[in-house]
Order: C-alpha cells, then structure tokens, then sequence
C-alpha cells in the first residue's frame, strides 16, 4: 500500500510540475480506479488555477501597459485627429529636410523639431495659462529609441535634458562641427565611450549623481542637461538598464501585504519595461534650427549599440528608478 501511495503521489508531483497533465499517464503499476479519478481531478483543480493566475497576469500586464504614467507622457488618450495636428505642429521645416536629404538617406539617421516644455503638469494640478495655453502633448521630447516608454531627451527652459526612466545619459558639446565628421574617435568622445556603467545599485546611483553635478575632463563638459545652442553638435550616450526582476511577483506579494499604492505603481512602471527597447546607445545630433517660436530641430546619427546591463533589486529593497 505505502508502494502504491509513493507511486501516486509521484505521478502527481510530475503532472503538476510538467505543465502538461493530459500527457502523463499514470504508471500501470500503481493505479487503480479510485486513485486515478482523484489523480485526475487533482490535476484538473491545479490546472484551473494556474488557468486563472495565468488570466490574473495578463490582466495585469495590460493593465500596466494601459495606466502607466512615465516621464515626459502625463497627458491622456489622443483621439487620430489630435495625433495627426500634432504631427504637423511637430513636422520639421521642409527647407531642412530638403537641406539635409543625402543625410537622412543614410541608416539609422533622423530629424525632429522640439518645442519647448513648460512643466505645465504635476501631480494635483494642470496650468492651462500663460505658455501652457498653446502647450502640444508630447512635443518636447524626443525618442531616439523607437519603441521606448519615456523620452530619451527632452527640452525645456532652454536646456536639453537626458533623464530616461531608469537610464543613465551624458551629453557633451563637440562644438560647431559636421554631423558627417563626427564618429566614436571624434575629440570628446573618449568620456563617453570609455564610461563603464556597473550592474550594481549603490553604484549605478554614485555615477547617476556625479553626472548630474557636471564632469569637466579636458576641454570638454559632460552631464544630462546642457544649454540648447544653435549650431552646436552634440554627442549623447543612453544605458537604459534592464531589470532582471520577476515583477509580476513582486506585484503579487506587495498586493497581498498590503504595500502603500506608490510602490504598487512604481513596480507597473518597471513591467512596462518589458516593452521598452532597453539598450546601450551612443548617437551624435546637431541643432540646425531655432525658430521665433522657441522651437528647435535636431538632425541626428546613431554611432553605436549594444546590450545594457541588468540590474536585480535584492528581495528587501523596493524597484524605484535611481535619480
């Protein structure tokens, strides 16, 4: 009987854990028509439920993807024709697309037109006066990575600002050059290039905080906001970390322990990630214009990629970006 029971008992561990019952029979050797039928309905119950986790995940996930509010994208759903007057607002001149045609024919290239932001929301209040009248979602920022969730740079009050959601960025001016003349050997791309970004947390916040306060090597200047100058050409690294935590998890337990509500959304912007393009990028770009309205275009190259490191919150610290 024990032997029967031990069989049993196995062939159940097997079915729960394989991820396919259906396809474990239970051995002749040790079943019999009682035990098979509760086997069975055993394995039916632990299937339903890992059904409805599966279910309960997803909504989850999508929730996350529907709700999160990243920086640089605290305005609400946009109807197609709010989307297309945007764009137009948006378009750059089409003297500099002409201008710069052979330019943008090449790979990995491109040209946008910024308008200036004017911090017109917080968290309570929404400013409809002053610049705020005229202000156009979305269009102070900019996304050198395709698909990412927040905007790679932003300008506003005069500056452009590198401050990505859980991503380290330093700019430095090159100086009045040609696009065309800039590569990862240039004068001032040594800082950049040889930045080594660690995986480790105390010390991805130290170089955070260093190139926030400004790092002065040689001639050159290099921090995440820096005065936006016409005709200066500028070179930018991104390292958009990737997060190697098992969020769903952490969103489970945090719910379940009753966890304040800020932890709750600052875990859904770290699922969101997983739509995120989370690499280690190096582009060049050049302001060619600044128009009357304080508008500016960029013309922009990418020099490099490569993959970003990935950082794990240890169990008792809580996911939060490091600025």
């Amino acid at each position: 009987m024990r032997k029967v029971l031990a069989g049993l008992f196995l062939v159940i561990t097997i079915a729960l854990f394989s991820g396919s019952a259906e396809s474990q029979p239970i051995p002749s050797g040790s079943r019999t028509t009682t035990s098979d039928s509760e086997a069975y309905r055993q394995i039916q119950r632990q299937r339903a439920m890992d059904n409805r986790n599966q279910a309960e995940m997803r909504r989850t996930e999508q929730a996350a993807r529907e709700s999160v509010l990243l920086p640089q994208e605290k305005f609400g759903r946009l109807t197609e024709k709010e989307k297309k007057k945007i764009e137009a607002l948006r378009a750059p001149n089409p003297e500099d697309i002409a201008a710069y045609k052979d330019f943008l024919a090449q790979p990995n290239t491109g040209i946008v037109r910024l308008l200036p932001g004017y911090n017109c929301e917080s968290k309570y209040v929404v400013r409809v006066d002053g610049n705020c009248v005229n202000m156009v979602p979305g269009s102070s920022f900019h996304r050198f990575r395709n698909d990412a969730l927040s905007g790679d740079i932003l300008y506003m009050d005069g500056a452009l600002i590198a401050e990505g959601f859980f991503s380290n960025s330093i700019m430095t001016g090159l100086g009045n050059i040609s696009l065309n003349d800039v590569s990862l050997t240039t004068s001032g791309m040594k800082f950049l290039t040889e930045f080594s970004p660690t995986a480790d947390l105390p010390d991805v916040k130290k170089q955070y905080s260093e190139i926030s306060k400004g790092i002065i090597t040689g001639n050159y200047a290099y921090s995440n906001r820096l005065a936006a100058l016409p005709d200066m050409t500028y070179a930018l690294r991104i390292v958009a970390y990737r997060n190697g935590n098992n969020v769903m998890k952490r969103i489970n337990r945090d719910r379940i322990m009753g966890i304040e509500p800020a932890a709750d959304s600052r875990n859904m912007m770290f699922l969101a990630l997983k739509e995120d393009t989370r690499i280690d990028l190096t582009l060049s770009f050049r302001i060619i214009r600044k128009d009357t309205d304080g508008s500016i275009t960029l013309v922009w190259k990418e020099l490099s990629r490569k993959d970003s490191p990935e950082i794990i919150f240890p169990d008792n610290v809580e996911l939060a970006d490091f600025k």
